[in-house]
C-alpha cells in the first residue's frame, strides 16, 4: 500500500494519513482514544459533506469542505483536550494560541457546530476585500523598485527625475552613458508603478467593484455604497462584464490600466464608471 490518506473507522468521510510500517487502518482506529472516537461518531455522520483528515498519531484533524479548508482540531490524548482553531475562533480569541479548548466531548461537539459551518459568499468577499487592500501595497513596492533602479544611474531629486525620465533617460541613452536594455527596464517599471498606483488610489477612494465568482454566480460589491448583489453572468452590467472578461485572461495579481485587478481566478476588482 502506498503512502497517502485512507479511510479510518466506520465513517466514509474520516481519513488517516497512512505511512508504510505504521499498522493497518483497523489497528489505528482500535488504538484511538475513546473521547476522539465518540466525538467523530457524532460529527462525522452529522456533517457527511465534510472531510476529516488526521495524521497517523490521531492528534491533528483538518476539516475540509470540498477545496475549502474550514479549520483544524487538535486532540491531546494525555488530558483528553480538544482544541478548535479557524478564522472564526480567532475573532473571539484575541490572545494566546487563539483556539477554543475543552475536555468534554459534548462541549466539543457544540463548539464544532458553532464555529465549523460553511463559509458564505459574504464571508468570502469580505476576506477578499481585506486581502485586496493588502494587495494594493504592491504599488508602493513597485515605486520603491523603480526608485532603486534609477538610483543606479543618477543621483539627486528623485521626484523630478521620475517625472522627467523620458527626456533625462533618452538624453543619457543618446549620449551612450545608459544602456538601451536598462532604459527599457526602467521605462517598463515606471509604467507598472503608474498603473498600480492609479488603481490603488482608485480602490482606496472606494470607487469600482469587488467581484467574486462563487457557485456559478457573480457577487458584485459596489465599493461606493458597500451593497452586494448576485448576478448570473449574462445579467452582469456591461462595464463589469467587460472588465472581468479581460481580467480572466491574465495571471493572478495582475493590474490592467483602466480595467482593474485580478487577484485570483475567482476574485477581481473592476473599475467603475466615474460618477
Amino acid at each position: 500500500m502506498n503512502n497517502g490518506y485512507i479511510k479510518l473507522g466506520p465513517f466514509p468521510n474520516v481519513w488517516v494519513l497512512y505511512e508504510a510500517n505504521t499498522g493497518t487502518p483497523e489497528e489505528t482506529w482500535e488504538r484511538a482514544d475513546a473521547s476522539l472516537k465518540e466525538f467523530l461518531g457524532i460529527v462525522a455522520p452529522r456533517y457527511i459533506n465534510y472531510a476529516f483528515k488526521t495524521d497517523r498519531y490521531l492528534s491533528s484533524l483538518s476539516v475540509e469542505e470540498g477545496a475549502n479548508q474550514m479549520g483544524a482540531i487538535h486532540f491531546f490524548s494525555d488530558n483528553k483536550q480538544f482544541r478548535f482553531h479557524n478564522f472564526r475562533t480567532r475573532e473571539v480569541r484575541t490572545k494566546g494560541d487563539r483556539s477554543i479548548k475543552t475536555t468534554k466531548v459534548k462541549q466539543a461537539v457544540k463548539t464544532f457546530d458553532k464555529y465549523f459551518y460553511s463559509v458564505s459568499p459574504a464571508e468570502v468577499i469580505t476576506t477578499d476585500m481585506q486581502e485586496m487592500s493588502r494587495c494594493t501595497l504592491l504599488a508602493t513596492t513597485l515605486r520603491s523598485r523603480l526608485a532603486n533602479k534609477i538610483l543606479e544611474v543618477v543621483k539627486g531629486n528623485m521626484d523630478y527625475v521620475i517625472a522627467n525620465w523620458e527626456s533625462i533617460g533618452g538624453a543619457m541613452e543618446a549620449a551612450g552613458v545608459l544602456h538601451p536594455t536598462k532604459m527599457e527596464e526602467i521605462r517598463q517599471q515606471k509604467g507598472e508603478a503608474a498603473t498600480t498606483t492609479d488603481l490603488a488610489n482608485t480602490y482606496r477612494a472606494n470607487v469600482g467593484y469587488n467581484v467574486l465568482l462563487h457557485g456559478g454566480y457573480y457577487y458584485v460589491n459596489d465599493r461606493r455604497t458597500q451593497l452586494t448583489e448576485r448576478y448570473e453572468r449574462d445579467a452582469l452590467p456591461d462595464n463589469i462584464k467587460r472588465g472581468v472578461g479581460l481580467l480572466k485572461m491574465v495571471p493572478d495579481d495582475t493590474f490592467i490600466a483602466g480595467v482593474g485587478v485580478r487577484r485570483r481566478d475567482y476574485s477581481f476588482y473592476v473599475l467603475g464608471e466615474e460618477q
